[in-house]
Protein backbone atom coordinates (compact mmCIF):
# COMPACT_ATOMS: atom_id res chain seq x y z
CA UNK A 1 0.00 0.00 0.00
CA UNK A 2 1.34 3.39 -1.01
CA UNK A 3 1.89 6.00 1.72
CA UNK A 4 -0.28 9.09 1.33
CA UNK A 5 1.49 12.29 0.34
CA UNK A 6 2.04 14.83 3.12
CA UNK A 7 -0.32 17.77 3.13
CA UNK A 8 0.73 21.38 3.23
CA UNK A 9 0.48 22.89 6.70
CA UNK A 10 -0.20 26.52 7.50
CA UNK A 11 2.72 28.67 8.64
CA UNK A 12 1.46 28.85 12.23
CA UNK A 13 1.31 25.05 12.57
CA UNK A 14 4.77 24.74 11.01
CA UNK A 15 6.23 27.23 13.47
CA UNK A 16 4.61 25.57 16.48
CA UNK A 17 5.78 22.13 15.35
CA UNK A 18 9.32 23.35 14.70
CA UNK A 19 9.41 24.95 18.17
CA UNK A 20 8.28 21.64 19.66
CA UNK A 21 10.98 19.82 17.68
CA UNK A 22 13.64 22.26 18.92
CA UNK A 23 12.44 21.75 22.49
CA UNK A 24 12.63 17.98 22.02
CA UNK A 25 16.23 18.24 20.77
CA UNK A 26 17.17 20.40 23.79
CA UNK A 27 15.28 18.49 26.47
CA UNK A 28 15.22 14.97 24.90
CA UNK A 29 11.54 14.50 25.70
CA UNK A 30 8.17 15.95 24.78
CA UNK A 31 6.04 17.30 27.63
CA UNK A 32 2.78 15.37 27.87
CA UNK A 33 0.68 18.47 27.16
CA UNK A 34 2.04 18.60 23.62
CA UNK A 35 0.42 15.33 22.52
CA UNK A 36 -1.85 17.38 20.22
CA UNK A 37 1.04 17.87 17.81
CA UNK A 38 0.76 14.20 16.95
CA UNK A 39 -2.71 14.93 15.52
CA UNK A 40 -1.39 17.72 13.30
CA UNK A 41 1.38 15.52 11.88
CA UNK A 42 -0.82 12.43 11.61
CA UNK A 43 -3.69 14.29 9.91
CA UNK A 44 -1.14 15.89 7.58
CA UNK A 45 0.13 12.42 6.55
CA UNK A 46 3.60 12.98 8.02
CA UNK A 47 3.25 10.09 10.45
CA UNK A 48 2.07 6.88 8.82
CA UNK A 49 1.87 3.94 11.19
CA UNK A 50 0.28 0.58 10.62
CA UNK A 51 -2.44 -0.65 12.96
CA UNK A 52 0.07 -3.01 14.56
CA UNK A 53 2.58 -0.21 15.13
CA UNK A 54 -0.12 1.93 16.77
CA UNK A 55 -1.20 -0.99 18.93
CA UNK A 56 2.42 -1.51 20.02
CA UNK A 57 2.68 2.14 21.07
CA UNK A 58 -0.60 1.89 23.01
CA UNK A 59 0.67 -1.21 24.82
CA UNK A 60 3.95 0.54 25.65
CA UNK A 61 2.01 3.58 26.93
CA UNK A 62 -0.23 1.34 29.03
CA UNK A 63 2.82 -0.34 30.58
CA UNK A 64 4.48 2.99 31.39
CA UNK A 65 1.32 4.48 32.91
CA UNK A 66 0.62 1.34 34.94
CA UNK A 67 4.16 1.47 36.35
CA UNK A 68 3.70 5.15 37.22
CA UNK A 69 0.44 4.38 39.01
CA UNK A 70 2.09 1.65 41.08
CA UNK A 71 4.24 4.33 42.72
CA UNK A 72 1.14 6.16 43.95
CA UNK A 73 -0.88 5.40 47.08
CA UNK A 74 -3.59 2.79 46.58
CA UNK A 75 -6.41 5.31 47.04
CA UNK A 76 -5.06 7.47 44.20
CA UNK A 77 -4.62 4.41 41.95
CA UNK A 78 -8.21 3.34 42.58
CA UNK A 79 -9.55 6.83 41.84
CA UNK A 80 -7.53 6.93 38.61
CA UNK A 81 -8.86 3.57 37.44
CA UNK A 82 -12.44 4.50 38.27
CA UNK A 83 -12.26 8.00 36.78
CA UNK A 84 -12.37 6.92 33.16
CA UNK A 85 -9.27 8.99 32.44
CA UNK A 86 -7.17 5.87 31.99
CA UNK A 87 -8.07 5.34 28.31
CA UNK A 88 -7.43 8.97 27.42
CA UNK A 89 -4.16 8.93 29.35
CA UNK A 90 -3.01 5.91 27.35
CA UNK A 91 -3.87 7.59 24.04
CA UNK A 92 -2.12 10.83 25.02
CA UNK A 93 0.97 8.96 26.27
CA UNK A 94 1.09 6.86 23.08
CA UNK A 95 0.90 10.04 20.98
CA UNK A 96 3.84 11.50 22.91
CA UNK A 97 5.86 8.29 22.44
CA UNK A 98 5.14 8.34 18.70
CA UNK A 99 6.21 11.99 18.46
CA UNK A 100 9.41 11.31 20.38
CA UNK A 101 10.35 8.45 18.06
CA UNK A 102 9.40 10.48 14.97
CA UNK A 103 11.47 13.47 16.09
CA UNK A 104 14.40 11.26 17.15
CA UNK A 105 14.47 9.63 13.69
CA UNK A 106 14.49 13.02 11.96
CA UNK A 107 17.35 14.15 14.20
CA UNK A 108 19.26 10.89 13.67
CA UNK A 109 18.97 11.44 9.92
CA UNK A 110 20.71 14.81 10.41
CA UNK A 111 17.60 16.78 9.49
CA UNK A 112 15.29 19.29 11.11
CA UNK A 113 11.52 19.10 11.06
CA UNK A 114 11.41 22.27 8.94
CA UNK A 115 13.19 20.28 6.18
CA UNK A 116 10.27 17.85 6.03
CA UNK A 117 7.18 20.02 6.45
CA UNK A 118 5.59 21.45 3.33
Amino acid sequence: MEKPQPKQLNDNDKQILCNCFDEFIREEYIPSGKYIFYDILNNGNYINLSSKEKKDYYEKARTILTAEQMNKPQKQRKLYLLSGKRSLSIIFKANVLILEDYFAKIDADGKHLKDILI
